[in-house]
């Protein structure tokens, strides 16, 4: 068996995995520039948000802000993030089957909230 392992085949096309041997898995600098320019943008762009949150610079928004916060404390007490994570994914496939078997009634529902919402 050691052998039969050990053994090259004499032809590249029998051998499975000689399209891995020729595959060029290297890592372009150019590429990984761009993705560190990128995060470093993000993170720099939500460093400020928060900041202009914390300092409330702009009230509304930090009274929202510890609004949602405060909720999410009040679920987070109920049950710890695993079950929420689990019910996010639970969600993600239910939906979507529930919107496609009950179709006409979901978006004859969906226009009357849009009617009230624009009598408001």
């Amino acid at each position: 068996m050691v052998n039969l392992l050990s053994k090259k085949p004499a032809e590249p096309s029998s051998d499975p995995l000689h399209k891995l041997y020729s595959l060029d898995l290297t890592v372009k600098a150019e590429c990984v520039e761009n993705i560190i320019s990128t995060v470093v943008s993000s993170v720099n762009t939500g460093l400020s948000q928060l900041r202009s949150l914390f300092l409330f610079e702009n009230m509304v928004e930090s009274l929202k802000f510890g609004v949602a916060m405060y909720c999410i404390t009040y679920i987070g007490s109920m049950c710890n993030l695993l079950t929420i994570i689990t019910f996010a994914w639970i969600t993600l496939f239910t939906f979507p089957r529930l919107y496609t078997d009950n179709k006409e009634a979901i978006d004859s529902l969906v226009e009357k909230m849009f009617v009230q919402v624009e009598q408001v």
